[in-house]
Order: C-alpha cells, then sequence, then structure tokens
C-alpha cells in the first residue's frame, strides 16, 4: 500500500510519501524531505507510484516503491501546478489536472515519461475523475 501523510512529529516539510506491506508491517517513508506528497497512486504493474508533491508548485512526480528512481514527470510552466495523477489501465499514460495563474483548470494527458502532454478538456474547476474501462459489445 502507499498513502501520503503527514508526520506532525517531524519539523520542516512532515509530509511524505509512504509505502507499508498490506499485513502492516514494514513502513518505510520513500520521498525525501523537501519533496513531500499527495494524492499517490499505484502504476498498474506495481513498478511505479505516481504522486504530487506539495512543496513549492505541485506537479506530477514519480518513484518506485523502494524510493529510487524519483524523477518530476510535469514541468511549472507560467507558475502552473499539476494535481492528482491518475493511471491510464494499462500503466503507459497519466491524467492530471493542470492550473495556471489565472485558476483555469485542464484536464490533460502524458506518457509515463513526461512526454507527449495532450489537452483532454477544459475543467469548470478542479475535478474527481479515473480512467477507467468501458466493456464494447
Amino acid at each position: 500500500m502507499t498513502f501520503a501523510a503527514r508526520d506532525l512529529s517531524r519539523r520542516g516539510s512532515p509530509r511524505a510519501l509512504y509505502v507499508v506491506g498490506a499485513d502492516a508491517t514494514d513502513l518505510r517513508q520513500i520521498t525525501p524531505p523537501g519533496v513531500g506528497a499527495r494524492s499517490a497512486q499505484w502504476s498498474p504493474n506495481g513498478r511505479l507510484i505516481a504522486f504530487t508533491n506539495c512543496c513549492g508548485a505541485p506537479q506530477v512526480w514519480l518513484v518506485h516503491p523502494d524510493g529510487s528512481g524519483l524523477r518530476e514527470v510535469t514541468v511549472p510552466t507560467s507558475g502552473s501546478s499539476s494535481l492528482t495523477p491518475v493511471w491510464s489501465p494499462d500503466g503507459t499514460k497519466l491524467l492530471f489536472q493542470r492550473i495556471d495563474r489565472a485558476g483555469s483548470v485542464d484536464l490533460l494527458t502524458m506518457n509515463a515519461d513526461g512526454t507527449g502532454v495532450l489537452k483532454v478538456i477544459d475543467l469548470p474547476g478542479l475535478a474527481s475523475y479515473a480512467w477507467g474501462t468501458a466493456l464494447v459489445s
């Protein structure tokens, strides 16, 4: 399991990304101080975790469950924030929201490596969403 939480016993940047076994053993913090975390989600193959950092301008980040390979995959453009990544069912893409300085919100997709950013739609505000599959008969 993975989750983003705030450790109130720590000073500085108390928000972090954690992983823990399904039996509630082996709790580990996997993001370093200064990155912070929220809205974490496992990739479908379990090899990566996508999350939004919470320090500075929020962006979409990826990390392996052991904490290695930490990388920011969205880039703040003109003060924008990128939030709440959701994996595609095949794990090749991410769906996320981008908010610009004026407060406009867009729903976008990108390849899991951060390339191929494509705007899907303008949103009236922050939204909840999922990338599901549809059965076609």
